[in-house]
């Protein structure tokens, strides 16, 4: 595996540390679904000369936080049929989030490597680094989300091509999905929730054969004071579509 694909993954644990910081209170986002998922698979050789590995653990318990980080590496060499046989795979991949009702921090990385100087070598190797959390807000609450989408494709093996891709989705006022084929880099966005809707906030990184991705997800949830929150609530029924107002009474005859 290439050093800095591995420095990536090596910080489990400081999110959790940076959410608990943070105090609870009354008017906090509750936690209400979460997924999440760490996955890799790896496969290299030809006939009986073949290393393989593999991890993938899924989760939808309702943990506040979660750290795992996974790597496997294969290699074969020596002879099949009078053919030589020799080849490398290794995968690295991890999630991390941490839920604070004001706070909610997630990443993930993948990173994929195998080569064989031979075409007729099976060679495979996956990563996936998935978290979904869906959340409620108890009162009209402001957001502020930022973070960061990236990949990179490594060289191809063969007529094997490497693949990598990386998004972060929030489906709230004012977001939209922010993924590496059009958004590669950093984003911000901010709107207001309102009580009463479920929001789903994902990040997800997958790569294939010498494929590099990740995603850095930080949303900060700051409940509106109640004069505030009424005035907001006001200013958006008085913006919608007349249509969509009480109808005025018919003048009398």
């Amino acid at each position: 595996m290439k050093p800095a694909a591995w420095a990536r993954l090596s910080r489990a644990g400081w999110l959790a540390v940076a959410v608990a910081a943070a105090p609870a209170a009354a008017q906090d986002a509750v936690l209400v679904t979460r997924q999440s998922n760490v996955f890799g698979n790896l496969v290299v050789g030809a006939g009986p000369v073949v290393d393989s590995g593999g991890f993938n653990e899924f989760l939808s318990t309702l943990d506040t936080t979660y750290a795992r980080e996974v790597a496997d590496a294969g290699a074969v060499s020596g002879a099949w049929s009078g053919l030589p046989v020799s080849g490398s795979a290794g995968f690295a991949s991890a999630a991390e989030y941490a839920f604070g009702g004001s706070l909610v921090v997630a990443e993930g990385s993948v990173a994929t490597e195998g080569d064989t100087p031979y075409g007729y070598v099976s060679l495979g190797v996956n990563a996936i680094s998935n978290v979904r959390l869906e959340f409620q807000v108890p009162v009209i609450t402001n957001y502020t989300l930022s973070g960061s989408v990236l990949a990179v494709r490594g060289p191809d093996v063969d007529l094997r091509t490497s693949q990598a891709a990386a998004s972060v989705q929030f489906t709230a006022p004012g977001s939209t999905t922010w993924h590496t084929d059009s958004h590669l880099g950093g984003f911000v966005a901010s709107g207001t929730l309102l009580p009463g809707s479920t929001y789903r906030l994902t990040g997800n990184a997958s790569a294939r054969l010498n494929g590099d991705a990740q995603y850095a997800i930080h949303l900060v949830l700051s409940p509106v004071p109640e004069p505030a929150a009424w005035t907001l609530l006001l200013l958006g029924l008085l913006a919608l579509p007349r249509h969509c107002r009480l109808p005025a009474r018919e003048a009398s005859a």
